[in-house]
Formats: structure tokens, sequence, C-alpha cells
């Protein structure tokens, strides 16, 4: 009777371990969708240093009414990141107007092409960039900067950020 009980208490335990350590996978293994950031113009080619607390909800639409005006808006989104890693990310942006140029933490993953006159026009086309999970630290900065011509306005849509095999099929879905 003592050793059945005992028996059942390890099978127990190890269902417990098993079920405890595939949700915690499963938690390290979604995406996360941002929907606020912190917005600055700057015609700057790195990221600003100090962004002013002025919080955005995304989407976020801007447009500059100056003839011939082009410009650039920054956007900062701050996040934790705990645990060890052993699988690629992507940060996907399902909705840029007109080009972006992202970073991470001071690392620049890459853009939609010129960010220059002339701006390449991506209009609502989903983006996605990767990156090694060493780029990840406790505390993130991913900042995005987008350009737009005036008269025609500026745009970030949510922004998603996870294993790249999730946001790849979410990326796929979307593009064409």
């Amino acid at each position: 009777m003592v050793v059945s009980r005992n028996r059942s208490l390890l099978w127990f335990l190890i269902l417990t371990a098993v079920v405890c350590s595939t949700n915690a996978y499963a938690y390290e293994r979604s995406t996360t969708t941002f929907t606020t950031a912190e917005k600055i113009i700057s015609d700057a080619s790195s990221p600003p240093v100090k962004f002013l607390d002025n919080k955005v909800t995304l989407p976020d639409n801007w447009q500059h009414e100056q003839s011939g005006f082009y410009s650039t808006v920054w956007y900062q989104i701050t996040f934790t990141h705990t645990g060890k890693l052993n699988f690629q990310w992507a940060v996907y942006l399902p909705d840029v107007n007109m080009n972006a140029e992202v970073w991470l933490n001071g690392i620049r993953l890459g853009s939609g092409g010129s960010l220059l006159k002339p701006v390449s026009r991506y209009w609502h086309s989903p983006m996605m960039f990767t990156f090694s999970p060493s780029d990840l630290l406790h505390e993130n900065k991913l900042t995005i900067k987008v350009a737009a011509y005036a008269n025609e306005f500026g745009h970030l849509g949510l922004v998603t950020v996870g294993p790249v095999d999730i946001v790849a099929e979410i990326y796929k879905k979307y593009f064409f």
C-alpha cells in the first residue's frame, strides 16, 4: 500500500513537472504585440538617445502639410525579457507608411529600403526583421524609424515581437 502511494506520488510529481515545463515553453514561444510607443520627430540617422515621454497609441498616423517637407518619426518601445532562449526572434510590422528602419538595443536590424529621398514606398505592406536571441537584454529598446513625404501621411501600425517561426507564419498570411 505504501509502495503504491509513493509510486502514485512520484507519477504525480513527474506529470506536474512536465505540465509546468510545457507551460513555460509555450509562454516563451508566444508573441507579444505592442499597442503603445514613445514618439519623437527627428531626422537623426541613428536612434535618438532621449525620448520625451510622448506616448502614442499604435496604430499612429501623422501628416506634415508644409510644402516639400520630408521627415522621419522615431518610435521607441521598451520591454523586459527574462530567461534564456535558443531560437531566432523577429519583429513584425504589419502596417507601415512609407518606409521603416528597425533597431534593437542600438543594433540596426534592417529597413525596407531608402529612407532618404526618394523614399522607398511600402504603403501598408508588412515587414519582418529577424534577430538573434543574444541581441536581447533584460531591458530592451526596440526603436523604429518611419519616413514619409509632405502631404502623405506617415503611419506605424501595431508591432509584434516573437519567435521567428511564429512571426513568419503571421507575415506570410498578410504578405501580398
